[in-house]
């Protein structure tokens, strides 16, 4: 439950809250929680509100206004860690409606770290303190914008496409950036960058929402040290933009003084936004069915497909929903929308295995480990022959300039070659993670948002 706004372009807040109760401006309760159950209770003037009937919703946990994001991912987000540590795909997601708390959940701020930073953190001290393993981390960020996937980490565009890959067990973006990394502030540096080049705009309801879903990507492979088979596993963290309902008008003209053209750059958005929205309710709605059905519409929408084995796969799948219900009735049905599809995906049975067992030859570690053992016989080899080509060069300066002066050309150029390798080696060093690397952050940790609101 989000705390109650203090400002924006929703400045005026109609409701107050007593302990466990958000009460309206008449005194009637409009909201009340416990640990798993929030109640909404109808308020006695029902013209001015057209939804459902009064409900109850019981959810494996309900974290009311002043819990933080810390204490979120303690009891969330951190279990879905450790089993992508264990070789499980995996993902989080977080649903809601415009400026409920999504991306500052997700990304958090510069002053308080956000769920990517915390699950980074958390991969990089599970590293440390498994000294039998090799491991390798890279990440990939990923925009859903109009239906079109835009790639956060390239500096220049390519065309991306979704394709199976049995390898990872899932669904896979062929010519997605992925980026190794070898810590925790890496891993933030790309995460911010990217995070600056996604879509947000003003509307009437935030004046910095996100208008695109994204998918951050954490791609793990580690192996026992000198064991036969490298474990590939993929954490998909996922902030979806404002889920409105379809009679919702979040960028009507002249009440923000918008331009025309950009107005209806605003009306084109919501609606791309509500068709992938919609299409994963329908997936939702169809896996929640008892038989499943054969045919899950999971090619409506690039998000769902995306999102397939994390919906109704393989994979450990844990949702956030986030609501504000302090303005109006409005809020209230857009809550109430909230809860209800909340309640429908706790009834998706997925079925968490390890499929995630590669071949050596498919696995980046492997090729990272290889190319090492190249490089250092290469030194070792490279360090005798110096040693001879500088004793006949000294040998040769009596003897005949011509010769020496080609020699010493030569042993410049070797050890020039010798530079590069020893660099090359290095960067490959630092890549392969171990209980020696000093990935995680020694202070304190950032989040990735550039605003302090969702």
């Amino acid at each position: 439950i989000r705390p109650p706004p203090a400002e924006g372009l929703t400045d005026k807040r109609n409701r107050t809250h007593h302990g466990c109760e958000i009460v309206r401006v008449d005194g009637s309760t409009a909201w009340k929680w416990s640990d798993k159950r929030i109640t909404y209770q109808e308020p006695a003037d029902k013209e001015y509100y057209y939804g459902h009937q009064a409900q109850q919703y019981v959810f494996s946990r309900i974290f009311p206004i002043e819990a933080t994001t810390l204490e979120l991912y303690e009891q969330v987000g951190r279990p879905i860690v450790e089993r992508t540590f264990e070789g499980y795909n995996c993902c989080i997601f977080a649903y809601g409606q415009t400026n409920s708390g999504k991306t500052f959940t997700i990304s958090g701020t510069p002053s308080s770290p956000g769920i990517i930073s915390l699950a980074v953190q958390d991969f990089f001290e599970k590293i440390r303190a498994n000294p039998d393993r090799r491991s390798l981390l890279r990440v990939a960020f990923l925009e859903i914008y109009n239906e079109q996937l835009k790639d956060l980490l390239a500096e220049k565009q390519s065309l991306l496409t979704i394709k199976d890959d049995p390898e990872r067990g899932c669904p896979v973006v062929h010519n997605l950036t992925e980026r190794v990394v070898s810590s925790l502030d890496e891993v933030i540096t790309l995460a911010t960058m990217g995070e600056r080049r996604r879509v947000f705009g003003c509307n009437n309801v935030h004046e910095h929402a996100s208008r695109s879903h994204t998918v951050f990507q954490l791609i793990f492979e580690s192996r026992v040290k000198d064991g036969a088979g490298i474990q590939i596993s993929t954490l998909n963290i996922v902030d979806l933009a404002g889920s409105e309902l379809a009679f919702t008008y979040l960028d009507p003209a002249g009440v923000l003084d918008l331009p025309a053209q950009e107005s209806r750059v605003r009306e084109r958005e919501g609606a791309n936004i509500r068709k992938s929205l919609l299409a994963l309710s329908r997936v939702v709605e169809t896996l929640a069915k008892s038989p499943v059905p054969d045919h899950i519409p999971y090619r409506d929408s690039k998000l769902t497909r995306i999102l397939q084995s994390a919906l109704g796969g393989n994979t450990s799948t844990a949702m956030i929903a986030t609501i504000n219900p302090w303005m109006s009735a409005m809020d209230d049905r857009q809550t109430n929308a909230t809860l209800r599809f909340a309640m429908t995906a706790q009834q998706v049975d997925n079925h968490p295995k390890r499929v995630n067992l590669i071949s050596s030859e498919q696995a980046l570690l492997e090729r990272y480990e290889e190319e090492l053992r190249e490089l250092r016989y290469r030194l070792t080899q490279e360090d005798g022959d110096r040693e001879l080509t500088a004793d006949m060069v000294e040998r040769l300066r009596h003897e005949n300039s011509e010769l020496a002066s080609d020699y010493q050309k030569q042993l410049e150029e070797n050890q020039r070659e010798k530079d590069l390798a020893l660099k090359r080696l290095q960067n490959l060093s630092r890549f392969i993670l171990t209980s020696q690397s000093q990935g995680a952050a020694s202070g304190a940790v950032a989040g990735i948002g550039i605003d302090e609101e969702d």
